[in-house]
This record gives structure tokens, C-alpha cells and sequence, in this order.
């Protein structure tokens, strides 16, 4: 499956099951942790590195000398990718993080590795993309999302985003109209189901989100949260006719 119609829940789950097929699944949490979020400021880094350059000379000897390190550390690299689980449980966590991204790119791509990084660096603390906590916020996020999706119309997970976003601001039809799109890109995603579902509850639209309920449950019938909103739905329904 492409990269870019993958949620971000089914990009997560697939890069460990990635990661536990080379470095064993009990090793897949310890190099998930190694994903700490950014906390670096590159226009300091920057000026620093400037004021650190010499002359020419000076410049291309240190680009010189870094090749060969770097050569040099691409050959253990290369050893170390190429050992069994059982030694790969001996390295540093330095070396679990090398090698497991590696795998990630060699599985998954550059987007792949780049999403799941992400995501963990969420898990660990850092900015959760398209977390909404306010009106303004949810105004920017469309933007950026819209932004996005214009350049990229097969972005799963952005679709996702900004029908969330919408829906924080009480915009339901574009919301519904976003999750239908990732509907049509994948008939196949449950969490878009669910996601509508909530939409069509808002607008009290209750049949409507009992049969987008049905749906989420029948492509995940381990989809607890929608059992439970089709339920309450259901005796919503009863007491309204009763």
C-alpha cells in the first residue's frame, strides 16, 4: 500500500511490525524510545557552525577526513544490519536506532520512516500534529492542511486532520465531504467510518451514522468505541420512538 493513503494509526502499527521482523519484537519499544522530539534551534546551529569555518584548506581537510569516517562507519553499519536478531539484542541503543531506521527506510521509504519517527516522537512527548485545542487553531491546521492536499491529493491522514479540524469548528459537511474522500482513496479504512459517523451524530443525522457505525465495525470488528456509540445510538432511536 502507498505510503501517503495510510493513517497514521496503520503507518504506526506496520513500521513494528517492521522493526520486530529485524531487531525482535522486544527490542521494537527500546528503539522507539530513542525518538525523542526536536528540541533544537537550527538558526543558532547554523551561526555557530559559520563562525567555526576556517579557510579553504583548513575547509576541504575536514571534508576529507569526514568521508573517510564516514565510509568508515557505513562499512560497520553494514556489519551490524547484517547480524542475527541475537546479536542485535547485545548492541547500543545508539546502534538499535541506526539499523532500525534503516530497516524502516528499506521497508517503508523515506515517507515511511519519516511519518513513523513522527508519530513516536509524539508517543515520547512532542507536539501531537492536528491535536486541536482551540478555534485558531483549528482554522491554521486547515489551512496547512489544505496547502498540503493541494499539492498531494492522496494524503490519507491529512484528509483525516482537516475533517477533524472541521468538525472542532462546527463545519460538518466538510467534514463528512473530507472523511468521504479518504473513503474513496480506501474503502477499506475503518477509522474513516468512524470519523464520519461522529459527524453525521452532530448533525443529528442518526441513521446515517448507525450505517457508518456498521461499517467501521464490519471492516474492525475489534472496534470497541464504535459498538458502543452504535448502542447508544440505537437506544437514542428507541426512546425517540417510544
Amino acid at each position: 500500500m502507498n505510503i501517503l493513503e495510510m493513517t497514521d494509526k496503520e503507518l504506526y502499527e506496520l513500521g513494528q511490525k517492521v522493526l520486530a521482523d529485524k531487531l525482535g519484537a522486544d527490542q521494537v519499544e527500546r528503539f522507539i524510545r530513542q525518538c525523542k522530539p526536536g528540541k533544537g534551534d537550527y538558526s543558532v546551529d547554523r551561526h555557530k557552525l559559520l563562525a567555526n569555518q576556517g579557510d579553504i584548506d583548513t575547509i576541504v581537510e575536514r571534508i576529507q577526513d569526514r568521508r573517510a569516517v564516514r565510509e568508515a562507519e557505513e562499512r560497520a553499519r553494514a556489519e551490524r544490519f547484517a547480524m542475527p536478531q541475537k546479536e542485535i539484542q547485545k548492541m547500543t541503543d545508539i546502534e538499535i536506532l541506526e539499523i532500525g531506521n534503516q530497516v524502516l527506510i528499506n521497508k517503508l521509504g523515506v515517507a515511511g520512516l519519516i511519518g513513523f519517527i513522527r508519530i513516536c516522537q509524539e508517543l515520547n512527548g512532542g507536539h501531537a500534529q492536528g491535536r486541536i485545542t482551540n478555534t485558531d487553531e483549528a482554522k491554521e491546521y486547515i489551512k496547512l492542511y489544505t496547502t498540503s492536499l493541494t499539492l498531494n491529493p492522496r494524503i490519507v491522514e491529512d484528509y483525516i486532520k482537516r475533517g477533524n479540524a472541521y468538525s472542532y469548528i462546527g463545519e460538518y459537511d466538510k467534514a463528512i465531504a473530507d472523511y468521504s474522500e479518504v473513503i474513496k482513496l480506501r474503502p477499506d479504512c475503518a477509522e474513516a467510518y468512524s470519523h464520519r459517523a461522529k459527524a453525521h451524530l452532530k448533525k443529528t443525522d442518526f441513521d446515517k451514522a448507525i450505517e457508518d457505525y456498521t461499517k467501521a465495525i464490519e471492516l474492525n470488528p475489534q472496534d470497541v468505541d464504535a459498538y458502543y456509540a452504535r448502542g447508544k445510538l440505537y437506544d437514542m432511536k428507541k426512546s425517540n420512538v417510544g
